[in-house]
Formats: C-alpha cells, sequence, structure tokens
C-alpha cells in the first residue's frame, strides 16, 4: 500500500516536552504565590506568623508534580483524549498536595501554611490544565506539535483511521506512513518510532506478530464498531487479556466527587461569570423590550422540577 504523504516533520520531542514542562512550572509556581497573597489578605480573620523560609519549602515540593506528570506520560501525551489527560493530571496534583499535607505534619511539625497549601492546590488544579491545553493549541499554530506515527491495518479502516488524526491534531500522532497487513519487507519507516495497528480479523496471536515490528511503541486499536472507548480498560485476567467496560458515574463516591468538582468550579469561575452576563444582560435591555432572561420549567432526577426558562404554568405537559 502507499505510503501517506508526511506532513512537516515536528520539532524534537524534547523541546515540546521542555516547552510544557517550563509552562507547568510556571503556573505551580504562581499558584504557591498567589496563595500566599490571598493567606495574607485574610490573615486579618486568621492571624497567623509564618517566615518566609517555610514558603521556599512549598515552592521547591510542587516542583515534584511535574515529575509525576512526566512519569505517567502527561509530557507530551501523544495519543490521549482530553477527559484522560484532564483525569491523570487532577489525580496527580490532588494525590500531590494531600502528601505534601502529609509530610508537613509528619515531618515538619505543620510548618507550612495549610491555608497556603489549600489555595495553591484549588488554583492548581484548574490553571494547570487551563494553561496545559492553551500551551497545547500555541504548539499546534506554530507547528511544533506532533510525532509521525505508521499506521498498519486494512486498508479501508487505514483511510479512515488517517482522515481521523487529521481531524484531530490535538491528539499529536500525524500520519506518516501506512501499510497494509502484515507489512512487506520492503516497507521504509523512516525513523518513525511509533504504529498505530488496527489488528485485522485473524487467528494468529498478536503478541507474537508484533514483536517482529522494529518500533519502540506500538499502538493497537481493536474495531469496536463505533462503540464508546472512553472508560476502557485493560486488565490481566485469569483467561488472558480483557478489556473492562466501566460508567464511572454509576459509582456513588464518583457522582459525590464530580458534584463538589462541579461545585468548586462553578463558585470559582461565578464572578467572571456575572460580569459577562450582567453585560450582556443589559445589552439585551438597551435594544429589546421585555425581560433580559427568559425562563422555562424543565424536569431533572427524580421529577424534581426546576426553572431554566420562563413558563406561566411548569406542570403542563406540552411547554
Amino acid at each position: 500500500m502507499a505510503a501517506v504523504v508526511p506532513a512537516k516533520p515536528p520539532s524534537s520531542r524534547r523541546t515540546v516536552l521542555a516547552i510544557l514542562l517550563a509552562l507547568d512550572i510556571v503556573v505551580l509556581e504562581i499558584g504557591v504565590l498567589l496563595g500566599i497573597g490571598l493567606r495574607g489578605v485574610v490573615d486579618v480573620w486568621f492571624p497567623i506568623t509564618l517566615a518566609s523560609s517555610t514558603f521556599q519549602g512549598i515552592y521547591l515540593a510542587v516542583l515534584l508534580l511535574p515529575a509525576a506528570y512526566f512519569i505517567w506520560g502527561l509530557y507530551p501525551g501523544y495519543g490521549l483524549s482530553p477527559v484522560e489527560l484532564l483525569r491523570r493530571r487532577t489525580l496527580i496534583t490532588l494525590v500531590g498536595f494531600g502528601l505534601m499535607s502529609v509530610y508537613d505534619h509528619l515531618a515538619q511539625n505543620g510548618q507550612w501554611s495549610r491555608g497556603v497549601v489549600l489555595i495553591a492546590m484549588v488554583i492548581s488544579l484548574v490553571a494547570v490544565p487551563l494553561f496545559n491545553m492553551l500551551g497545547r493549541v500555541l504548539l499546534m499554530r506554530l507547528r511544533l506539535w506532533g510525532e509521525p506515527v505508521a499506521l498498519l491495518g486494512e486498508p479501508d479502516r487505514l483511510q479512515s483511521l488517517a482522515e481521523t488524526l487529521r481531524a484531530s491534531p490535538e491528539l499529536g500522532w500525524i500520519p506518516a506512513a501506512a501499510e497494509q497487513w502484515p507489512p512487506g519487507e520492503n516497507a521504509q519507516w523512516d525513523g518513525i518510532e511509533t504504529a498505530i495497528l488496527l489488528p485485522p480479523r485473524t487467528e494468529h496471536s498478536l503478541a507474537i506478530i508484533t514483536e517482529a515490528l522494529p518500533f519502540r511503541k506500538v499502538m493497537v486499536i481493536p474495531d469496536f464498531g463505533g462503540n464508546r472507548s472512553l472508560g476502557i480498560s485493560a486488565q490481566e485476567t485469569g483467561i488472558g487479556l480483557g478489556l473492562e467496560i466501566r460508567n464511572s458515574l454509576l459509582y456513588p463516591i464518583n457522582r459525590l466527587f464530580k458534584r463538589y468538582m462541579d461545585i468548586l468550579a462553578a463558585v470559582l469561575l461565578l464572578p467572571a461569570a456575572l460580569l459577562v452576563v450582567g453585560l450582556f444582560a443589559m445589552a439585551v435591555k438597551l435594544v429589546s423590550p421585555g425581560p433580559a432572561f427568559f425562563g422555562q420549567w424543565r424536569e431533572g432526577q427524580g421529577g424534581f422540577l426546576f426553572r431554566v426558562e420562563r413558563d406561566p404554568n411548569p406542570l403542563d405537559p406540552e411547554k
């Protein structure tokens, strides 16, 4: 099969890694700085004496978070969906700040301000993913984002996969070569380190046939017939490798965590949202008669009625 015309070779993987790493470090350090500043604002109501030397420990401790990001594959994170990127980064940030608090309590007898650590954690949970996303967008616009990949599989599926990857540049996988499976002896890879294999329907063991490929990493993507892929994880079982499909929101603890995260995000974004909504409400009142907000009743979980639009008869089934 003819090779896909390669895109412009991306920048060095180390360059992209260095940029994303530096961006995360700057955001984390600014988060600590803002935490110290906000803690000073509330010092009138909650007085506490903190030496400047204790802040240095917090500045140094947060540098361990980018190391954990790197270990869990977030630099550069090619091929990871936005949901998976956010999940990993949020989990590492929560665990990292939690361990910082435990260390401070056990090893330093609480030298660090818990308020500073808490504020820095909240800021980091929001700011680090946001600025990381903006950094990726900038790298894409500068044509520095992505790595070339080789596509292996059946011709019809390869064409569809190549189009999907081109339409999703944020994944960072740039189709550079495509070969029908199994590849011929004269196939040229030109330094490509990552391959995506769409396994054909065969009785041969994938573990055996993939060992002969000269790639450092081979990503095997089974055909799920268009079904969702989020929430699917590999698991070693007693009868072989299995794919576990989990609906996380059916677990009460996950729904509780999501609820509190939604509330936290709403509280943090409420001031900016009020400003934007207020400006648009004023604009509506200036150019149009009647109320600026339109309300209507809707039925939520458990039959609970809540108002999202204005309706004089909320129980009317035709509304």
